[in-house]
């Protein structure tokens, strides 16, 4: 199973977003039990068990990071791809560095994921059909953007094989407040 670190948002930008979710069709988020996050590093393999007092630890040294998703965009892929960019700041790039430096030795991140390579962004819909892209780009540009958000929670995510059949979810293992002054 690949596993997600992966950024949670205070109550008002998760409402915020899954309205967005709700709003555009098909709605694949919701269904898998998705929370909306960023997420800081996907790994193909990871021991949960030895993860877990990784992030806890790493949640209590670390304060919550104010965001500000400002754009829409999506993936040149075939995945159909529309999300929210956060603005970049130094507080979210040292987050996710110091994420990675934590989790070192627990496994290897996706490439995409990597400092260096990481392109943060909060995924609106998945699995789009190409014709429809575009119609969730517009539903997103008419959101009162920028969604103001606060990353207030950290969790290690369970994903799904997304060649399986559906139904698919999430298993989300745990969520750790981010807790330092």
């Amino acid at each position: 199973m690949r596993f997600a670190v992966e950024l949670f948002f205070d109550p008002k930008a998760d409402a915020a977003v899954r309205a967005l979710w709700t709003g555009v069709e098909p709605d694949h988020l919701t269904p898998m039990g998705a929370r909306p996050h960023i997420s800081l590093g996907v790994y193909a393999s990871l021991d949960p068990d030895a993860a877990l007092p990784v992030l806890e630890a790493f949640a209590a040294r670390e304060p919550v990071v104010p965001l500000s998703l400002a754009f829409v965009g999506t993936f040149a892929s075939d995945e159909g791809v529309v999300f929210l960019g956060p603005q970049v700041s130094p507080e979210l790039i040292g987050l996710h560095t110091r994420m990675h430096d934590a989790f070192a030795g627990l496994g290897e991140s996706l490439r995409y994921y990597r400092p260096g390579n990481w392109v943060p962004h909060c995924t609106v819909a998945w699995f789009l059909a190409a014709a429809d892209i575009g119609t969730a780009i517009d539903r997103c540009r008419r959101a009162s953007l920028p969604i103001a958000a606060q990353a207030t929670h950290i969790g290690l995510v369970g994903l799904p094989d997304v060649s399986a059949p559906t139904p698919i979810s999430v298993e989300h293992r745990a969520s750790y407040a981010l807790e330092a002054p």
